[in-house]
């Protein structure tokens, strides 16, 4: 089981952003908490179906107005599990943080 999470560019948008998500790996925090879209919801199940020992826990929080100007996907060895789901930039910290515990991980 290899999962993989990957930024694209897309055009910028303006989202509403009510949520808060922090990435856990085996319980342990690795990244955030940061603002999320209602959708992190998608990315939540998508990660943890690639990879259960990965959570992304979201909770509620006061209403933002973000740029979006990237989508994240999610695939476990060949399959996609999530496709291009619009995100916000500082995603690529998510990215990273999955990628660093994983290379720890070995």
């Amino acid at each position: 089981m290899t999962i993989q999470v990957w930024l694209d560019e897309q055009d910028q948008k303006m989202e509403n952003h009510t949520r808060s998500a922090t990435l856990k790996f085996n319980g342990k925090t690795i990244w955030g908490p940061r603002s999320c879209h209602d959708s992190v919801s998608q990315l939540s199940k998508a990660i943890s179906e690639a990879d259960p020992r990965f959570t992304l826990e979201n909770s509620a929080s006061a209403r933002m107005h973000v740029r979006h100007i990237r989508c994240i996907s999610v695939k476990n060895d060949d399959k996609v599990i999530l496709d291009k789901l619009s995100c916000q930039g500082d995603m690529r910290g998510l990215v990273e943080a999955i990628e660093k515990v994983l290379a720890e991980d070995k």
